[in-house]
């Protein structure tokens, strides 16, 4: 039996009350304010997250000081601590949950440039600041933290050695010391944002973006790999072109699979998402696939592992209409055809992530009326979207992206509870959201326990709305691939024409469709197609 399945029997139990044999349908509760009012530093300067096992933590400045909230599975309210010194300079928290209970949080110190750590044990309090490496005057853009169930912490760090840059990572191992290690050669190449990402056993993989040879030269993107009780293997090149190759996001699964996403472009043309991943633990990456659409601007990648091995990644497909997409891969296979997550509107990077089952939770900033908010939906192993929730109020203005840092955090446990966390603009107060399944954790890397009550259930807003067809964008799509994409939405393809001028014409595309974009019908809804040749292509503005 799981820690918190432990605690929510004893505390049945010491009320005298019974297990329930059904439970009520998932639910997203009302929102909370985790913080008092914080230092508008970044704009959105606060992550928050969930352990495998139900624990959450959260982050942000305030006063100048880095402050940590957490609430462990089975608590009701949530303990802060001040985990930097004071008078410090420090921005850009980050925090990690294992499903032991042990959380690591990292920040920069603007005062020493130097990254710092602190580690709070399951059930204890923080230890004080630990200095986990050096950056010099050229300040990071982001931090990435992991910690396992023993308590080894995982940071990726860029470092400034003279006039250049480096990727690195500090490593500490419960109880012991903290040690630093270089990944790139400084006189030979660039290397900037390592992010990591580890499960409980110990497994963990380290991705970093690099420019050989300086200006003009080769963009690559290469990884790291950590099986459980060893040590750091040999970097594996994901990509080595004349491209360019950012914006990272790494996943690991519970049994050790890893996954990595990025954004790739020259420049010239539209930028395009790629990702790769490991079958199994100790596996190598797989040769790297373009998941998103040609014709529009792929951004902002995030990619989670699910407890069945399966992969989902999304992103923020930036054209004449931003919309989110995702795409989806088995344990060790290819990736789908992308679909369109979101109505349209969407103005920030997405977030993902998945629990033991495969059900993904994605939510991402919109301002369909010029008002940021933040909306979510939630899909479930077997691939059915929910509705688009809403999880801001109607009059609540959300902070905005700034400096590529999420507007944005999500986290989900084992059994499906998830949790989303945004800054409110108005007061800089952390709001969060949780997603209640009302299901306990099941055992490590288990399957998600049955509910007698909804056997297969769904992960989605309550109530759970699964029978909808949401009509996706089919503009530019073959009839094929327009097919594919109305039953990857719950609809169905109706009539099909096409011009009489363009009967005898080779290639046809989507010209128009009968049901605009966005529109909620029941399951099952035809929608018709007329086809047209394609449309000439003009060079759009990189952002």
């Amino acid at each position: 039996m799981s820690r918190r399945s432990v605690l929510a029997a004893a505390c049945l139990c010491a009320l005298g009350w019974a297990a329930p044999a059904a439970r009520a349908a998932p639910t997203w509760l009302a929102a909370q304010t985790l913080s008092n009012p914080a230092d508008p530093l970044l704009g959105s300067d606060e992550p928050v997250t969930m352990g495998a096992d139900g624990d959450i933590a959260a982050a942000w400045v305030q006063s100048g000081a880095i402050v940590v909230a957490v609430r462990p599975v089975g608590a009701s309210s949530f303990s802060w601590e001040t985990v930097s010194t004071p008078g410090d300079d420090v921005y850009l928290p980050n925090v990690t949950v294992s499903a032991a209970g042990g959380v690591a949080a990292v920040w920069l110190d603007n005062t020493l440039h130097q990254y710092e750590i602190a580690v709070r044990p399951p059930g204890g309090t923080f230890s004080a600041p630990v200095q986990a490496g050096s950056f010099g005057a050229g300040a990071p853009q982001s931090t990435s933290v992991a910690i396992d169930d023993a308590g080894d912490v995982l940071v990726g760090e860029t470092q400034q050695v003279g006039s250049s840059f480096e990727a690195a990572y500090a490593w500490q191992p419960a109880g012991g010391t903290l040690a630093v290690t270089s990944l790139s050669e400084p006189a030979a190449e660039e290397a900037y944002a390592p992010v990591v990402a580890m499960d409980g056993a110990g497994d963990a993989i380290l991705a970093w973006e690099t420019s050989k040879g300086g200006a003009g030269g080769k963009h690559a993107i290469e990884a790291i790999a950590r099986a459980a009780g060893g040590a750091f293997g040999a970097p594996q090149t994901l990509v080595n072109s004349s491209e360019y190759a950012f914006a990272l996001a790494t996943a690991m699964g519970s049994a050790g699979q890893a996954a990595v996403a990025w954004e790739y472009g020259n420049g010239a043309s539209q930028d395009r998402i790629q990702a790769s991943s490991s079958a199994a633990r100790a596996d190598l990456l797989s040769v790297p696939q373009t998941i998103s659409s040609a014709g529009a601007q792929g951004e902002y990648p995030a990619i989670a592992v699910g407890g069945n091995g399966e992969v989902v990644a999304a992103w923020e497909q930036y054209g004449a209409a931003n919309v989110e997409d995702a795409a989806s891969a088995p344990a060790g296979g290819g990736f789908a055809p992308s679909v369109e997550v979101s109505a349209g509107g969407s103005v920030g990077d997405p977030q993902v992530a998945m629990d033991g089952a495969g059900d993904a939770l994605i939510a991402w900033g919109a301002a369909p009326a010029g008002v940021q908010r933040m909306d979510a939906v939630v899909r479930s192993a077997s691939g059915a979207l929910g509705l688009e929730v809403t999880l801001s109020a109607p009059d609540e203005e959300v902070n905005f992206i700034t400096a590529n840092v999420p507007a944005v955090t999500v986290g989900m446990d084992r059994a499906g509870d998830a949790i989303a966390g945004w800054g409110r603009k108005s007061d800089h107060t952390l709001q969060a959201r949780i997603y209640d399944t009302g299901e306990p954790a099941p055992a490590p890397n288990g399957p998600a326990p049955a509910n007698p009550a909804n056997p297969a259930p769904i992960l989605a807003a309550a109530p759970v709305l699964v029978a909808h067809c949401v009509a996706p964008s089919l503009k530019g799509l073959t009839g094929a691939a327009a097919k594919r994409r109305l039953l990857a939405a719950h609809c169905a393809l109706g009539k099909l024409s096409v011009a009489r001028r363009y009967r005898h014409a080779k290639r046809l595309v989507v010209a128009a469709q009968g049901i605009r974009a966005g529109t909620v019908l029941a399951a099952g809804t035809h929608v018709t197609v007329t086809l047209g040749p394609p449309p000439r292509r003009h060079k759009k503005r990189h952002r």
